[in-house]
């Protein structure tokens, strides 16, 4: 479906837009919302311009405080638009779209609103040139907002529009950075392992040196340098003026 955005001089917003904007390469998350209005929406644009006098009388720099509504009609309005920093969820009003479905509190969450709500989602995806993450209010802060059925739709990958919900992204592990080369003895063989140190477990990558039939020197990274002080085990220079453990034979690995 062809999706029209109403401008908010198309309908009648009574304040300037605000001028604090944000790049849409910060976005990084779609925040669904409801007005949690008792009844239902009889007249959307009034509405609009009801939660507009709202936020701009609550002091808001942007009103809207929403980036974009969505009518149980299936219409979308601009709220205080796709480049300025919305007030909508503390946390998510710069890396967040925060879009408020008009659903009242006595009415069905539409088809056409769900519709819609896909396609504003994937054309929030093309312009930011990513996948947004699905989200909704009460996720990030304490508040039934947006209501069971919208949560339960955002829940579901946000379904109804004219193609399938992608899953929503999985970030990558950050890969483990890899220990630099360091020049001790020879015969020196790497360790890398799991540790428990004063009750804390840690991981430690060692550097194990044969020093005769019976002792190994291995050289303890990642700051633990107190733990092996606490746990009463002696810390000496090497060579290399690196700091080295004293680990006996028999002691753990």
């Amino acid at each position: 479906m062809a999706l029209t955005i109403i401008t908010r001089s198309q309908w009648g917003a009574a304040f300037p837009a605000s001028t604090r904007t944000v790049p849409l390469s910060s976005r990084r998350f779609f925040v669904a919302h409801w007005p949690g209005s008792s009844g239902r929406v009889a007249d959307e644009q009034a509405t609009v311009r009801a939660i507009e006098r709202q936020h701009r009388n609550q002091g808001w720099s942007a009103a809207p405080g929403y980036n974009f509504l969505v009518g149980m009609s299936g219409r979308v309005y601009e709220g205080c638009g796709q480049n300025v920093q919305g007030v909508h969820c503390p946390n998510r009003n710069t890396d967040g779209f925060g879009v408020c479905f008009l659903q009242g509190m006595s009415e069905p969450f539409t088809a056409a609103a769900k519709a819609s709500g896909r396609e504003l989602y994937l054309l929030l995806n093309s312009r930011t040139g990513r996948t947004l993450t699905q989200t909704w209010h009460g996720a990030h802060f304490a508040t039934g907002c947006p209501g069971n059925d919208i949560i339960a739709w955002v829940r579901a990958g946000m379904p109804g529009g004219s193609t399938p919900a992608p899953k929503p992204p999985i970030p990558e592990p950050e890969p483990e950075p890899e220990p630099e080369p360091i020049p001790v003895l020879e015969s020196t063989m790497f360790i890398r392992s799991k540790g428990t140190y004063d009750g804390t477990t840690v991981r430690i990558v060692r550097y194990a040196v044969w020093d005769g039939p019976r002792t190994y020197w291995r050289r303890i990274r990642q700051g633990m340098i107190a733990d092996l002080e606490r746990a009463g085990i002696p810390i000496i220079d090497d060579p290399n003026d690196s700091w080295l453990g004293d680990w006996r034979d028999g002691a753990p690995a």
